[in-house]
């Protein structure tokens, strides 16, 4: 999130919004820049590259390593399985399964998977679900899956998908299982394709003078609830007022965590 923060930072001084001084940006304008971080279209991932849950962007859509197979696990200790060239695969004869960590940051809408595989096998598939556990209870749900169909596939997609990561109630894993035990169903990377969000608007106001119905609500609400902005003294926000440097300088020195040496 900080690379992200810094980039945008950064723009901001460069391309003159820190006209902000002279009386030219108000807070409310200020928070819908900040709140979604989103880097100009010549810093952010196209679609289909692989980058880094760091990328905060809310309108582009990017590609993430979710586990390469050597992180994930079989699902039991007894699972007999090798590798060749990065790929995972079972000895066993028999269909084999892995676990593998899904790990992305609260708020983060996963909208498709893809999986690297080599399929040769005429009969057997190699198949991949997302699976979403609840930490306080026994219950899971399988958000989606798909598999190989015939050979000569190099990957699985899925797409259409539409959940939000929340940390605080559940874990996500991926499951991989290759059901002819053998070097003919094999895998290797796990990625899936993500958005950020700003988090959504509560149901009453933290400012009097920022109502629900007001246009950057929700921004506004995103940067309260994360401390990036605390309000006045007298508890208000004050939506159409100037925004001064040292205003600035707080808003970004929060968001930005600053400043700890290494």
């Amino acid at each position: 999130m900080k690379k992200a923060l810094v980039i945008f930072a950064v723009i901001l001084m460069a391309g003159g919004l820190l006209a902000a001084q002279e009386g030219m940006l108000t807070p409310d304008e200020f928070a819908m820049a900040l709140a979604p971080a989103v880097p100009p279209e010549a810093l952010s991932l196209p679609e289909g590259s692989v980058g880094s849950p760091e990328w905060y962007g809310t309108t582009g859509r990017f590609w993430v390593t979710g586990s390469a197979a050597g992180s994930c696990t079989p699902i039991t200790s007894a699972t007999q399985y090798s590798q060749n060239f990065g790929y995972y695969y079972g000895t066993s004869g028999f269909t084999t399964y892995w676990n593998c960590s899904l790990q992305a940051p609260s708020g983060t809408l996963i909208a498709g998977i893809e999986i690297e595989v080599e399929d040769s096998d005429a009969t057997d598939d190699i198949c991949i679900s997302l699976w979403k556990f609840n930490y306080f209870s026994t219950t899971a749900t399988t958000i989606a899956s798909g598999c190989t169909s015939g050979t000569g596939q190099d990957y699985i997609y899925i797409t259409g998908l539409n959940e939000t990561i929340t940390n605080h109630y559940y874990y996500y894993m991926f499951r991989v299982w290759a059901q002819s035990g053998s070097i003919s169903n094999r895998f290797r990377t796990v990625f899936y394709s993500a958005y950020r969000q700003i988090s959504p608007a509560p149901g009453t106001a933290t400012f009097p003078d920022v109502g629900t119905g007001f246009w950057a609500f929700q921004e506004i609400e995103a940067l309260a609830a994360s401390g990036i902005t605390q309000g006045y003294p007298d508890g208000t926000f004050k939506p159409t007022a100037n925004v001064t440097r040292a205003q600035m300088a707080t808003f970004l020195a929060r968001a930005l965590g600053l400043h700890y040496k290494d």
